[in-house]
């Protein structure tokens, strides 16, 4: 079929083909890019959030109050894609829950990754988030004026977060169609 054509078509194939070729794959590398940059950027605000609110409960945790703990959960559930909260004590009982999870919860050993689920439902995003008591500064046996660094203290309890990745699917979806539509133009 080529032998057949002019030599300003051949041309015109030659010069097309590797702009089409690098084109591809400056699109190809770019949308990757950005996918990889949505999903670190809902784990890094699921991190942030759960970090957040287990620092926020130390104290009632400490001290009992349910309602406060019951009160932080509640402030959390209106950001974004958060769709359920579990706040446990150090034995693993729930203490407060808002909202429904995606698959029942269990007491998790320290430190726990982020996890995905998938359900009939949709994904999921699993954060399993510590609860510890702050350290403050203080006297030792020997009077130096700091505790030991390695003196560890057990966690108060731990914080259990569920988050939707729908919209993170949604928001990915369209961007494989930007990207499409690029390839064509």
């Amino acid at each position: 079929m080529i032998e057949r054509w002019g030599i300003r078509a051949r041309v015109t194939f030659v010069a097309f083909v590797p702009m089409l070729v690098v084109a591809a794959l400056m699109t190809a590398t770019h949308t990757s890019l950005r996918l990889s940059d949505l999903d670190e950027t809902v784990r890094a605000r699921a991190q942030a959030h759960a970090r957040q609110l287990a620092a926020a409960s130390e104290y009632a945790i400490f001290a009992g109050d349910r309602e406060t703990l019951g009160q932080l959960a509640d402030a959390l559930m209106l950001e974004d894609d958060v769709a359920a909260i579990a706040i446990l004590n150090a034995e693993g009982k729930v203490l407060v829950q808002s909202g429904r999870f995606a698959a029942a919860l269990q007491p998790t050993a320290y430190p726990a990754p982020m996890r995905t689920l998938d359900t009939p439902a949709g994904r999921w995003l699993r954060i399993v988030e510590p609860i510890r008591p702050s350290r403050l500064p203080g006297e030792d046996a020997f009077g130096t004026g700091m505790a030991q660094a390695d003196d560890v203290q057990a966690p108060l309890g731990q914080l259990v977060i569920d988050m939707s990745l729908a919209r993170l699917q949604q928001r990915r979806s369209e961007l494989l169609w930007i990207a499409a539509g690029w390839m064509v133009l």
